[in-house]
């Protein structure tokens, strides 16, 4: 099955409605109206069965998951906007789609769909199809919008670029030999001081990290490794330990995102941002995403959607350790 998903978490959205036109003032909307949406060329979801195929290219628009309803079958079916409600998903008039490389785009909804997949728990994706904005380079691509009808093309989506890595190489795809990268780049010192302590004592313990931020310096995902010597007769025989922190500058400084259990999964997809500075931070897991309302004095989580089910191996490790396979 060719399902989207990240490269790149309210649990299932039954019922989940989305605001109509409202006046624009230039800022970001509420947590409320983001959405993920991915790109499907026609015939490339489907089963052989008659009218199972997608029949139309475009941007699609993930809005629900519910769960153990669907077939164990490969199948995309087209459903009017109105049986959309029926099933208790309110479309939006329009979606705001920020595809890499171009400018906001306002994509216009035109009817509803379902997708049934046996890859995995079975479960049926309820959404909107849209039209209006450009294929992506990037085949299978995933991104970020926003709900809404009226001028959201001042609030800016910002998407992670890395900054600094200490990172491993490794000498097959299990990581049976593995050494730090030759060369690394420092962790900033204005991040390094924001970071919970963690003892690593060399020789035998060390540390890795990776560090993304947004192109405007707002917002900082934090990847820590610290790997313990080998103890035992493989080179993958070691503990390690891993954290992950998100830190969003609101107009004060920069904070960390109260992430929880989430950091075990979670690291950050992008930022949407207006003149006031970055206003909603979007972290990811595979099927899954969480919003972060962001004000000058800190970040709260203010939404957490569910849009499709996946076997418990695709979820994202947030690890800069070797991979030692199975």
């Amino acid at each position: 099955m060719k399902r989207l998903m990240p490269v790149l978490a309210l649990a299932a959205c039954h019922g989940v409605a989305h605001p109509g036109a409202v006046r624009s003032d230039g800022a970001c909307p509420t947590a409320d109206r983001v959405v993920v949406a991915g790109w499907y060329d026609a015939g490339s979801f489907g089963s052989d069965d008659p009218g199972g195929w997608l029949d139309t290219d475009g941007w699609r628009v993930f809005l629900a998951d519910q769960r153990g309803i669907g077939e164990s079958i490969d199948r995309y079916e087209p459903i009017t906007l109105e049986a959309l409600r029926a099933l208790g998903v309110t479309p939006p008039a329009a979606v705001w789609l920020y595809v890499d490389g171009m400018p906001p785009c306002k994509a216009t909804v035109t009817r509803g769909f379902r997708m049934e997949h046996d890859d995995g728990p079975i479960g049926t994706q309820l959404g909107v199809e849209t039209t209006g904005c450009p294929k992506p380079a990037e085949p299978y691509a995933v991104t970020y919008g926003l709900a809404g009808d009226e001028d959201l093309g001042t609030c800016t989506w910002e998407r992670q670029v890395q900054v600094a890595a200490r990172a491993r190489v490794q000498s097959s795809e299990r990581g049976v030999h593995w050494a730090p990268a030759p060369t690394a780049t420092p962790l900033p010192p204005e991040i390094a001081a924001r970071l919970p302590p963690h003892a690593c004592a060399t020789p035998g313990c060390e540390p890795l990290w990776l560090v993304n931020t947004v192109p405007s310096g707002s917002a900082f995902d934090v990847t820590r490794t610290w790997i313990g010597p080998v103890a035992g007769p493989r080179p993958c025989a070691f503990a390690h330990d891993d954290d992950t922190t998100i830190l969003v500058d609101g107009g004060r400084g920069l904070t960390a995102l109260p992430l929880g259990a989430s950091a075990a999964r979670f690291w950050m997809a992008g930022v949407f941002r207006d003149a006031r500075g970055p206003r909603l931070v979007v972290v990811h897991d595979v099927g899954d995403f969480d919003v972060y309302a962001v004000t000058p004095t800190g970040a709260t989580l203010a939404r957490r959607v569910h849009w499709f089910d996946h076997d418990a191996e695709d979820s994202n490790e947030n690890s800069v350790a070797p991979d030692c396979g199975p």
